[in-house]
């Protein structure tokens, strides 16, 4: 027996049939591409960035018709190179490029980036077999929407080429012209487009194009080598003709458990809580909020065949009572079933993505408290039924933490220390463990540490704790106390306001950033072994004193003015006393350092007593 389904033209209509077919590589030809850049690197009138920067850590040179380009650099800025192409986001676009990776560790991602700007960017790129995208914000930290899913169609040793499509509202993710992934759009802040590597990279061309509006709408294949298993599209779709009458077999009507192509809600590290909701990004999680969904009965809008539309939740799953889940954003996705066909599915007035057989999707954020949903779904006849349930998003139990640690033990001309990689590391395991986002950073030059310091002052703006923690030389000179890179070459005294970095700038961030609380621990008070150089009247032992701004602490491995010992197991004696006594529940903070200057003062036989100055105006806990 044949159904037959009278599809009436709309707009909306159109527009639905018209992005599922789009799946294909192919569904666009040349003459359909209106080329914003053609980047051949034959030249480089586009101003790509050649030369050699940072002692070589990274290098950009167009040659023999490539971009050759590599970063050695631990800081985010350097891992990239980038162009301005202003693209209008309400048109339909194409980013292409094809690359390949000449030297360096397979591990580490390749990436085309776009939309970038000083307040986020996106990424589509690879490492080894897998791919990824994400989207990273200034405000907001990283969402991953796909993290190393293994593909076929990527080449080991040869080029590859990416490509991200937008059609509509839509995203299209191709990987050697085989559609690998799809996605809602997401609107970006900025206007460079460009490539992200910490590799020998060459990059073969970059195309950025508008797309046309097709004359008419191609057939979607059948090969189409969509890699989400539970996002494939229907097997055959029809060219759509006004008025025409479609007779679809039962083998081929729409399968009842496919389930739309937007990805699910992703979890990612630093996310900034508000009371009011995004307009457009996927916020992150934070594990500490608690969210309930209240629902007195399962939702479905009872109506009868040919009278008004069915609607059945399937995401988030609503049972009686309340459940508990950890997300800012909420992805509502269902099915609205009626015999005359589905027109729209609004939720709370916009617009859900829709498919031809009824699945719709949409990505909603939660306001603090408590958030009513209307699911209205109207057919072809303007008949409507209305589905509505409610969830209840708590406020955050715990404050936002960040941290940022160095640790400099491989100097290349004051010889080698021992335990601050060791600290560092286990500093980074316990902070984490109790709730803080952590910026780590090993054998920092001084740009790397000046670079890693003003990121952090940005990021935290948006967090209520700082702190920073380094392990490795330190030296005071008139005063003042610098940390000193891995490549310092300090013949004088007076080198060291060049070739170091003053430890007040930590200091000055925070204050900047206005965030509540602000602690500083310097395990920076080992022997100087470039004082041996030094005129006399130039030496100092140790750090000098440094007042704490308000709200507060600064932490010294030792009093003012004296050394501390570099340990002689795995950890600085100081650095060993802080992991033993940070996790301690229920103490304040200035109860943690008088444990940890006991536990140091008895270690060292009364040669190193730990200091701190602090301006602390409420009582703060490391863990509860």
């Amino acid at each position: 027996m044949w159904y037959r389904y009278i599809l009436l033209t709309s707009l909306a209509t159109l527009s639905t049939f018209h992005l599922f077919a789009q799946k294909d590589y192919d569904d666009y030809s040349a003459a359909q591409r209106t080329d914003v850049l053609y980047e051949d690197f034959d030249d480089n009138r586009n101003k790509w960035f050649v030369g050699y920067e940072r002692k070589g850590r990274r290098s950009g040179e167009i040659r023999d018709g490539q971009y050759v380009w590599q970063s050695k650099s631990l800081m985010y800025d350097e891992h990239a190179s980038w162009n301005q192409v202003s693209l209008d986001q309400t048109r339909d676009f194409e980013i292409e490029t094809r690359l390949k990776l000449v030297d360096g560790n397979p591990k580490k991602s390749i990436a085309l980036s776009w939309g970038r700007s000083d307040r986020g960017s996106f990424f589509f790129g690879f490492k080894e077999n897998k791919y990824y995208v994400s989207d990273w914000r200034k405000v907001g930290g990283v969402t991953i929407y796909v993290d190393g899913r293994q593909t076929s169609h990527l080449n080991r040793n040869d080029y590859n080429t990416l490509t991200v499509r937008k059609v509509d509202r839509f995203y299209r993710f191709f990987i050697n012209e085989k559609l690998v992934y799809s996605m809602n759009f997401k609107d970006f802040y900025g206007s460079n487009i460009g490539f992200e590597s910490n590799n020998l990279i060459h990059v073969d061309y970059l195309r950025v194009s508008y797309l046309d509006e097709p004359s008419t709408l191609p057939l979607a294949s059948k090969n189409s080598q969509n890699e989400l298993s539970d996002n494939k599209p229907p097997k055959e779709e029809a060219n759509l003709d006004q008025a025409q009458e479609v007779e679809v077999p039962p083998q081929s009507k729409p399968k009842e458990n496919l389930v739309p192509d937007s990805p699910p809600t992703q979890i990612a590290a630093s996310e900034t809580s508000t009371d009011k909701p995004s307009t457009s990004e996927p916020t992150v999680a934070n594990p500490n909020e608690i969210n309930t969904v209240d629902t007195p009965e399962p939702i479905s809008a009872a109506a009868s065949a040919g009278d008004n539309p069915i609607i059945v939740i399937t995401e988030p799953t609503l049972t009686r009572g309340f459940k508990q889940i950890a997300v800012q954003n909420i992805r509502i996705v269902g099915r609205a079933t009626d015999q005359d066909g589905i027109k729209e599915v609004l939720i709370n007035g916009q617009p859900a993505w829709l498919r031809p057989d009824g699945q719709f999707s949409l990505e909603a954020p939660l306001r603090l408290g408590d958030n009513k949903f209307d699911i209205v779904a109207t057919d072809r006849f303007q008949q409507s039924s209305t589905s509505t349930f409610s969830i209840h998003r708590d406020a955050p139990s715990r404050e936002k933490r960040l941290a940022l640690i160095i640790g400099n033990s491989a100097y290349e001309q004051g010889g080698q220390l021992r335990n601050p990689i060791n600290d560092a590391n286990a500093m980074q395991s316990t902070l984490e463990s109790m709730g803080f986002t952590v910026m780590k950073y090993e054998n920092c030059r001084q740009n790397d540490i000046k670079r890693a310091i003003d990121e952090f002052g940005q990021k935290l703006k948006e967090y209520e704790v700082g702190l920073f923690f380094y392990a490795g030389h330190g030296v005071q000179v008139s005063g003042s106390n610098y940390l000193i890179p891995v490549d310092a070459q300090l013949s004088s005294a007076h080198d060291v306001e060049y070739d170091c970095v003053r430890a007040d700038r930590v200091l000055a961030k925070m204050e900047a950033a206005n965030s509540r609380t602000n602690i500083v621990m310097l395990d920076a008070c080992r022997d100087n072994p470039f004082e041996r150089s030094w005129s006399r009247s130039t030496q100092g032992n140790g750090l000098a004193f440094m007042n704490a701004p308000q709200g507060s602490m600064v932490a010294y491995a030792t009093a003012p003015g004296q050394t501390a010992s570099d340990g002689g197991g795995q950890h600085g004696i100081y650095t060993e006393a802080l992991l033993k006594h940070l996790p301690t529940p229920n103490i304040t903070i200035e109860q943690v350092f008088k444990r940890v200057r006991s536990t140091v003062a008895q270690k060292s036989e009364g040669k190193q007593i730990p200091w701190e100055s602090t301006s602390l105006t409420g009582d703060f806990y490391f863990k509860k």
